[in-house]
């Protein structure tokens, strides 16, 4: 009994009551809010902000994009036709080069022909008939000029005009000789023209 009686003489632990313990969480849970509601309110603030911008750029893009479209449009049509009419130009740039190959190709061959031909033809007729009237000419004007120079004083001018005509003479027989050959220079400054366009 005694060991009864001592035990009923402990003092005992009195538990707060479940309501206390209730009322700490809820004060604990509103106060925890409190504190991220006003955490929160600059956040709304720029939330709110950035709703009024998004509203005022929806109403602007509203606005322009009708017409910026329309301006996008017409500016790809007008893209369009400048490609046109550069193509258009490319290919007319392109025939008129072709046309300019053909002319000079053309060219070329007529004095490819026309000195071929003062080859051929004109040149041994030249030879064959200034070149021996030239040795005639040059042998019967020094014959003149021998006979002159035995005579008397006076023939002195009349043998310098004969000496002068002489000279003309040659130098027409040399020029002759010398048309024959400007057909084949020409013939090579058309080839330096050909490949130099190339």
């Amino acid at each position: 009994m005694c060991t009864i009686a001592a035990a009923s003489r402990a003092p005992q632990r009195v538990d707060p009551p479940p309501s206390f313990a209730l009322a700490f969480v809820a004060c604990s849970l509103s106060g925890a809010l409190a504190a991220c509601l006003l955490a929160a309110i600059p956040t709304l603030l720029a939330l709110k902000s950035t709703a009024e911008e998004l509203a005022a750029l929806a109403a602007a893009l509203r606005e322009e994009v009708p017409d910026t479209a329309a301006a996008v449009r017409l500016s790809g049509l007008e893209l369009s036709d400048a490609i046109e009419e550069v193509g258009g130009l490319t290919a007319d740039v392109g025939s008129g080069i072709r046309s300019s190959a053909r002319a000079l190709a053309a060219a070329e061959a007529g004095v490819r022909a026309v000195g071929s031909a003062m080859r051929t033809r004109a040149l041994p007729a030249v030879k064959r008939r200034l070149v021996p009237a030239a040795r005639e000419a040059v042998s019967r004007s020094q014959e003149i000029l021998a006979e002159r120079a035995s005579m008397e004083s006076y023939s002195g001018p009349v043998v310098q005009a004969v000496a002068e005509k002489t000279a003309t003479g040659v130098s027409k027989v040399r020029a002759a000789l010398q048309a024959a050959g400007v057909a084949s220079k020409l013939g090579r400054a058309i080839k330096y023209v050909r490949s130099s366009l190339k």
